[in-house]
This record gives C-alpha cells, structure tokens and sequence, in this order.
C-alpha cells in the first residue's frame, strides 16, 4: 500500500506542476452534513413515502417481513463554489460503511452497483420512489462486488461527471445508487449526510482549474506548390488542422499542396487544458510559375527558347546589362565568355526566376569537300574559322591530323567521314558520307535530298528525288559528338516521296541527319531551334 500511495502522490505532483502552466488549480473538499446535505432514500415497498433524513445511502434488494424490497438511494453535492468554465483535473466521491445502520447484511451478495447521472431535478424531502428523477447510463459508474461486508469505498473516480454537472448545472442533479442486478439477496449500505458519524459522511474532493480559454492563431506561406502553416496560438498542447480540401493534421506546424488552384477555407482547433478554440482563413492558392529555358549558338548569334509553364509575360537579363521583354529572343554577346542569364516569368499567381549560365563561344564550325581518284580520296579542309587542331576519322578505322589530307580506301563503298576541329573556345565535329565508286565518280547519295524547314523547332520534313517505287529507307540523328539520338525505319512513297520526324523534344543546336536507302548514305544537317 505504501507503494501505490507514493506513485499517486508522485502523479498528481506531476500532473498539478503540468497544470499550473496554464492556470491556478483549487481544491474543493465537499462533506455536508444533515443541514446542508442533500440525499434520500426511495423504496419500491413504500412508493409513496419520501426519506430525506434516512442516516442510510444503500443500494438494496432484499426481503422485508418474507416479502422482495429494492432499495436506491440519491445523493448531490453542492459544486456551484466551481466555475462553470473550470477544468476538473480530479474528483474522487468516498462512501464509508454505515456499521450501525440497523441493515445487518451490510456489503452482502452479488452486490456490484451502479452510480448513475440524475439528470432531473428533485426534492430530498418530497422525492419517493414513484417520483424518482430521471437518470442516465452516460459515464455510469460501476462499483465493483465488495470483498468484506463493512468494506468502504474511498476515492470513487468520478472527474467526467463531475465535469458534466460543472459545465452543464441545468441537466445534472447528483447520483442514484442503485444495483447494477437489482435481484434478491444483495446489498451496499453507506452512511447518509445525516448520519451522526461525522467521518462516515460520503466526501467529495475536486481539484480544478479557473483558465484562461486559448486562442487560435495562425500564418501561412506558400513555397511553390507547398504552403507552410505556422502556429501562433497563445497556448495549446494538440492541434488539429481542416485544411478545406478533406485533408487535415494534427501537427503543429504542418505543411500542405493542394492539388487545384483556388480558395481554401483553413482552420486550426487548439485544445489546452483550460479548453479549445478555432481560428480560420481563406488560403488563395495559385500554381505558380516554373521557369525554364535553353539556348544554342547559331553563328554568332544566342537564340534563347522558353520552356516554362504558366508564364503570361517574360522578362531577361542576358548578363552582359541588356534586357528582353520577348519569349524567344536572340542576342548577340560582344566578348567571348560565361554569362549568367536569367529568365524572370510571372502569370497571375505570382512571380519565378531561372538562371543558367550561357557559355558564349564561336567554335570553328568544321567543313570539308572532297575529291575521288578511283579509291584515292583528297579532301580539302573548309572550315569557317582557323582550328588549333584538326582530326579526320575516314570510318574505315584510320586517322590523320593533316590539314588536306589524302586518303586511299582498301574498298569501294560508302564511309562515313569525320573532322573534329578545336580552337580555343570549343571543340567540333562535323560528318559527311563518302561513296566511293567503281567508276571513280564519289557523290554523297541524292543530291536532290532536302531538309524542310532548316532551321526547325518541332519537325522537319526530309524530301527525296522522284521515285519510280516505294522505297525502304533508315533514318537516324546525331549530335554534333556523333552520338545516336533517335532511328526510325519507314517506307518512303513513290507518289510522294518525303518524311518527317519530330524534334520537339531535342535541345537546340546543329544536328546531323543519316539518310540510307537502298545502297545509298547520305548526311544532311539540320539546326534544331
């Protein structure tokens, strides 16, 4: 017993200091006696009869002179000293056996009752058992079958219903005792408020708190798609937040998406142990913008292309102190170099900035013709600007870093040909097809082959010579590292003889197309804008 007295002590020390956090807490000690006590005893043998000043509060069915009597009995303290807006942390309800009662069974039988909500009004002097009050089953009160027959019942929990007749005084009026099986033999006896044994009188002992209701509040920010709630109650210790769109969190800080545009009716309930209180907010939530762009170096010139989503106007510092206030704008950079350029986009929800750096250099643009003398090859370097360095890969597993180199093939046939050339701003490649041919006439396939348009920004149309049949024909994109992008098969028609691929999906810049048919290759070179 001293074990378990230490562990209460020790929680209700914890639970007071939780408490005194938030509010002052009281203690309420109530043990009237038979001029300020209110309880009564009905029976169902006397229906008419009212025993307000009975010494006994008893639960009870039994035999009187051979005939089944059951006995309840109403009891109601005086809580009015606690404010209705009080939180009860503890109420503890003590009935000690009425000894000298003159009910010699005592505590006897299956004897289990219950302690139940009267929920009308009634009279200690006029009450009987045919005008017994109403009462209820809700947060009942089940006192276990006794152990010994003079067993008292200390510190009976009863904080929800002493809680319920605090806040709610008008549908609350004390307790009825009565068995939980009022059948024959089984009873409780306890002593009444006028009992003369002043420390047998039943005890109510409530601790409560007089608080300070708490406030809600609340910000909020919207960090792209993601809006961040911020806590700004004045007290609470759980949370719970309606976010408008059947979502919610019981976080303090809770962040949230919402997957549609538009007004959203939020709000947070905060509880505390002096109560709850609810603050709400429209949230205007809009997607906002995401900017993007790329770019390629087409001549000397930057052509800029966006890519964002839900801009409606768009704003660029290209890095070098000019501006743009066009889509797609082009730019020429005076000086070779890294710029940072930035895209500014706005849409009715709010503002974005993308930057990337734009490395502006000319590269030597790398171009050759060449010249066939049965399987002698000369090629004849064109390139625009003068290369630090130039490497030919004649696709026939040699290589030369001449500037005119000539070549000898071992056999006759189509090659694809390469020249990289670097200088000191980039490094480039650009490949053609070389036929070698019996008749030592080289040509690069159908000349009569066109790409359409050039530059291109989301298909090109490839045209081919008049064909007097359907044709299988390969096509397939490299970059400018000759890496494969994309290859496709399809039968070109004699009736109309064209293709077209899409190239939406490319980043701007120089491409090459692979054409094969038949025996033929050919190369062609499109700008992806």
């Amino acid at each position: 017993m001293k074990k378990i007295y230490f562990f209460s002590y020790i929680f209700f020390a914890v639970l007071l200091l939780f408490q005194s956090l938030y509010a002052q807490t009281d203690t309420l000690v109530l043990q009237p006696g038979p001029n300020d006590g209110k309880d009564a005893l009905i029976r169902d043998d006397d229906p008419y009869t009212p025993l307000g000043s009975d010494l006994n509060v008893t639960s009870n069915a039994w035999t009187v002179g051979g005939f089944p009597v059951v006995l309840r009995s109403l009891i109601e303290f005086d809580v009015t000293p606690i404010p209705s807006d009080a939180i009860i942390m503890s109420a503890k309800l003590s009935l000690f056996c009425n000894v000298n009662s003159g009910f010699y069974q005592l505590q006897s039988g299956d004897n289990q009752s219950y302690l139940l909500r009267v929920t009308q009004f009634w009279d200690e002097n006029l009450v009987t058992w045919n005008t017994q009050p109403a009462t209820t089953m809700q947060n009942k009160v089940l006192l276990p079958t006794s152990i010994f027959n003079t067993q008292d019942y200390p510190n009976i929990e009863v904080t929800s219903q002493i809680q319920d007749m605090v806040a709610n005084p008008s549908t609350n009026f004390g307790w009825m005792l009565q068995l939980e099986i009022e059948e024959l033999y089984a009873s409780m006896v306890f002593a009444s408020s006028d009992n003369p044994k002043k420390e047998w009188r039943p005890t109510l002992t409530v601790i409560y708190e007089n608080c300070t209701p708490p406030v809600a509040d609340f910000t909020f920010t919207l960090h792209d798609t993601v809006v961040e709630f911020i806590d700004q109650s004045s007290t609470a210790n759980a949370w719970n937040w309606d976010f408008g769109d059947g979502y919610s969190s019981n976080l303090q800080n809770p962040t949230h998406t919402y997957t549609e545009p538009g007004d959203y009716y939020c709000c947070l309930t905060i509880t505390d142990p002096c109560g709850n209180a609810t603050h709400c907010d429209t949230i205007h939530y809009c997607k906002p913008p995401k900017p993007r762009f790329s770019y390629a170096l087409i001549g000397d010139v930057v052509h800029f292309k966006d890519s964002s989503d839900l801009a409606n106007s768009w704003s660029w510092d290209f890095g070098d102190g000019y501006f743009s206030t066009l889509q797609n704008p082009t730019h020429f950079y005076s000086h070779y170099g890294n710029y940072l350029c930035c895209l500014t986009i706005a849409d009715t929800c709010s503002t974005a900035v993308f930057c990337d750096t734009v490395f502006y250099c000319k590269g030597p643009n790398p171009q050759f013709t060449y010249k066939l003398d049965g399987k002698l090859v000369n090629f004849h370097d064109t390139t625009a600007l003068i290369a630090d360095t130039l490497i030919w890969d004649f696709g026939d597993g040699y290589y030369s870093n001449l500037h005119n180199p000539q070549h000898i093939f071992d056999q006759f046939g189509t090659y694809f040909v390469c020249l990289t050339a670097t200088n000191n701003c980039k490094l480039e490649t650009f490949c053609d097809s070389v036929r070698v041919k019996t008749n030592g006439i080289g040509d690069t396939g159908f000349a009569g082959i066109v790409i359409r348009p050039n530059p291109a920004s989301d298909k090109i149309v490839i045209s081919f010579p008049p064909l007097t049949a359907d044709q299988p024909v390969t096509l397939t994109i490299f970059n400018e590292q000759g890496q494969t992008l994309k290859q496709m098969e399809t039968i070109i028609s004699g009736l109309k003889p064209e293709s077209a691929i899409d190239i939406s999906r490319l980043s701007c810049g120089l491409y090459f197309l692979k054409i094969g048919m038949r025996d033929e290759t050919v190369i062609r070179k499109f700008i992806k804008l």
